[in-house]
């Protein structure tokens, strides 16, 4: 019941924006209320620190009393996290929401340059940062050329003609 809750949830939906012949303007991602685990726990009739209890319990022993809640409630932070993370990676989540939503609900942490260098992750060196940077500028000025395409074709279109249209 756990999983199926947030198995399959799309953290957007994509709505076509066309012109008036039917062309395709752009794409707009609306954001769809992501599931959480406070939002499960009210439909069971309790709250979140509950479920975390009831994820954590354990007998004298130090087994879990609960190893199969334990395991779907790992398994639905883990869909949570893959929700947020890409309705914010494509922007469909507001940035400041979903880091907020990322560190204090699944433990993200920021993690400094001397923190990475003291763990032993590499860090990136300068030619790395330099060559995904000239990716991106060429990139930008792709897209920019392709705007400048676009608006050519539209450059004799009158917006406020009246053309019939129910606009």
């Amino acid at each position: 019941m756990l999983i199926e809750y947030f198995e399959g949830f799309e953290p957007f939906d994509k709505e076509s924006i066309l012109d008036r012949d039917g062309n395709l303007l752009r794409v707009l991602l609306v954001p769809n209320r992501p599931p959480s685990l406070a939002r499960f726990a009210s439909t069971i009739g309790v709250d979140r620190r509950t479920l975390n209890d009831w994820a954590t319990a354990k007998h004298p022993d130090g087994s879990l009393k609960y190893p199969e809640f334990a395991d779907s409630y790992r398994l639905a932070k883990t869909h949570l996290e893959a929700i947020l993370f890409k309705g914010g990676i494509v922007g469909a989540y507001q940035p400041n929401m979903t880091k907020f939503a990322m560190m204090n609900l699944l433990g993200w942490k920021e993690q400094g340059q001397e923190e990475a260098q003291d763990s032993g992750k590499l860090m990136p060196n300068q030619d790395d940062l330099d060559a995904e940077t000239d990716a991106a500028l060429a990139e930008a000025e792709r897209l920019h050329a392709e705007c400048v395409r676009r608006a050519e074709e539209f450059k004799d279109v009158d917006p406020y003609a009246d053309d019939g249209g129910d606009f």
